[in-house]
């Protein structure tokens, strides 16, 4: 429960409409002129709990990222403090390790369980049948809250629910996956870690001063 409230579902389905202005002269249609896209969202709050017959049985949230490691070797030539002023370089190896990451998915897989004559479970079947519909549109999207477990305006990843004869429950698991806010030129995460070699900075000369004696 969340402060006090049940767990709920909030479906929120889209319907787009286009307001048009038609000209029509003799009863031929000659010209049609768009004034007006007109968007209404019917927002359906579906409440958990196992006295209305239909319950929360198991939530598992999931981070899948992908990460590759590269490694970059630097050749760096410093000069030798003892040997300053015969002008000897020191060369050594030196490796940086990046490791480059992206997101694949960020889910939550739910569990539920109903019976088989509650009124809010075939209203939430209804409304997965509904959805079902919307997929290629996209005009839908389900925000889900129970305590720490909150998603707000997910797409719907996979459904299924099954029945068995010996009893009247109804077995329902989905999976809720969380859209990308921006997907426009968006950088990998990059974190570089270095190691092997002393912390010295490459390209550094020293040149002697003729005014010193040897």
């Amino acid at each position: 429960m969340l402060n006090g409230i049940d767990p709920f579902f909030l479906i929120e389905l889209t319907k787009k409409d286009t307001l048009k202005q038609v000209s029509e002269m003799d009863g031929t249609i000659y010209a049609e002129n768009v004034i007006e896209n007109i968007t209404t969202n019917t927002r359906i709050p579906i409440y958990l709990h196992r006295l209305i017959g239909l319950y929360v049985s198991t939530e598992n949230k999931g981070l899948q990222i992908s990460s590759d490691t590269m490694n970059d070797y630097l050749k760096l030539e410093t000069m030798n403090s003892v040997t300053q002023l015969a002008g000897t370089l020191k060369t050594q190896n030196k490796t940086t390790t990046t490791i480059k990451q992206r997101p694949l998915q960020n889910s939550l897989d739910i569990s539920l369980i109903g019976e088989r004559n509650s009124v809010i479970l075939n209203i939430f079947l209804t409304l997965a049948d509904m959805i079902f519909e919307k997929l290629t549109s996209g005009d839908y999207s389900i925000s889900y809250f129970n305590q720490n477990m909150l998603v707000y305006r997910a797409k719907l990843g996979n459904f299924n629910y099954n029945m068995n004869a010996d009893n009247t429950l109804v077995n329902i698991s989905l999976s809720l996956i969380i859209e990308e806010k921006d997907t426009k030129s968006k950088d990998d995460s990059i974190i570089s870690l270095k190691n092997i070699g002393d912390e010295t900075s490459p390209n550094v000369t020293t040149t002697p001063d003729a005014t010193q004696g040897v």
